[in-house]
């Protein structure tokens, strides 16, 4: 499965988990991401700029948010089987 969002409006989701493991390449720009452990915002939260270049794995079940506030182009993989994501690179 995958997603590409492109532009600075382009309806990222809120904060959420899946039910897939998630790869998220940053190519154009930058995208601010929330990473958390639950539904809820915490201070325990990682919070950080992607930048072109920068990937990031999300496991099944991470709560993540993106939040583009420029234009910008991500593409998201979704991966679905085995847990292990040395598999999948």
């Amino acid at each position: 499965i995958s997603f590409i969002g492109f532009g600075q409006y382009s309806g990222s989701y809120p904060r959420h988990k899946d039910s897939m493991d998630v790869f998220l390449i940053q190519v154009l720009n930058d995208c601010k991401i929330t990473v958390g452990y639950s539904e809820e915002p915490s201070n325990e939260d990682m919070i950080e700029v992607m930048k072109p270049g920068n990937m990031i794995w999300l496991p099944r079940g991470t709560w993540h948010q993106l939040e583009p506030h420029v234009s910008r182009t991500t593409f998201s993989f979704g991966v679905e089987g085995d847990f292990d994501p040395a598999d999948y690179v």
